[in-house]
């Protein structure tokens, strides 16, 4: 595994730590939660894109 890609791959773990560790995402109001869920996970979707994008360039 090269450098760029293990640190991809740190980068994404962090994101995804860091979700998992924000109490924002896991409130129990279901109303509250929907629009601040829905952002976190668009914000997740797009650093895996752009990872794969980038992977994919490399090759």
């Amino acid at each position: 595994m090269n450098c760029k890609m293990s640190a991809n791959l740190k980068k994404l773990k962090d994101l995804v730590d860091e979700q998992a560790e924000d109490e924002g995402l896991w409130f129990l109001d279901p109303l509250c939660s929907e629009a601040y869920l829905q952002a976190s996970l668009r914000r997740l979707h797009a650093e895996i894109e752009d990872m794969l994008e980038e992977y994919k360039n490399d090759n």
